[in-house]
């Protein structure tokens, strides 16, 4: 079948006006509706873009609800413990010396739970061969979970000095994941664990 001149410019036309009118239909991003006045533009994010500012009115609403200022004060008075039961452990248990090898365990015994305390014993029995003192310096924790159990876990990034057999003396950043549980007014450690963070 072969298309005349008037009927091949016809098809052309018709298909133009096709693809025009589809492509007329498509939605762009960078339109706007024209009934969407200033006033009525929303901002493109739900995160406030300044913080709150501490009024008087802020202060007086936390003075009136004492619970809400007690919870706020036990918080921070935990936070306080478990930086100094983690300051104290640490410098504890990072005070290993190879004429002595269990001797830092021991001195964190009451601070560990006992099942932890006897792998702790039965993994520096022997004194390790490339260490011959290990010293505790800082931690950093960086992040803290509470469980359910009203235990509290805890990633640290801790700087251990380590002394060779040649006595040369090497500060480097360790891993430590410790699992804390309340125990009276103070913390046992239920589990801990460590690694190099070079590795």
């Amino acid at each position: 079948m072969k298309l005349s001149k008037l009927q091949f410019w016809l098809l052309i036309a018709f298909t133009v006006i096709l693809i025009f009118t589809f492509i007329s239909r498509i939605p762009f991003e960078t339109e706007k509706p024209a009934a969407q006045s200033a006033s009525e533009k929303k901002p493109p994010t739900l995160i406030p873009t300044t913080p709150p500012q501490d009024t008087e009115e802020t202060k007086k609403k936390d003075q009136q609800d004492p619970e809400a200022k007690q919870i706020l004060d036990n918080q921070q008075k935990r936070g306080a413990q478990i930086d100094s039961f983690l300051t104290s452990f640490l410098k504890d248990l990072y005070q290993y010396n190879a004429s002595k090898p269990t001797a830092h365990v021991e001195r964190v015994k009451n601070r560990l739970d006992p099942s932890l305390y006897e792998m702790l014993q039965a993994q520096y029995k022997e004194p390790f061969a490339d260490t011959k003192k290990m010293e505790f310096r800082d931690f950093k924790i960086e992040s803290k979970t509470v469980e359910d159990t009203q235990d509290i876990r805890l990633e640290l990034t801790a700087n251990i000095t380590f002394t060779g057999p040649d006595n040369k003396a090497v500060t480097e950043p360790q891993f430590i994941s410790i699992l804390l549980k309340p125990s009276g007014d103070t913390w046992k450690v239920r589990w801990l664990e460590s690694a190099n963070a070079a590795d």
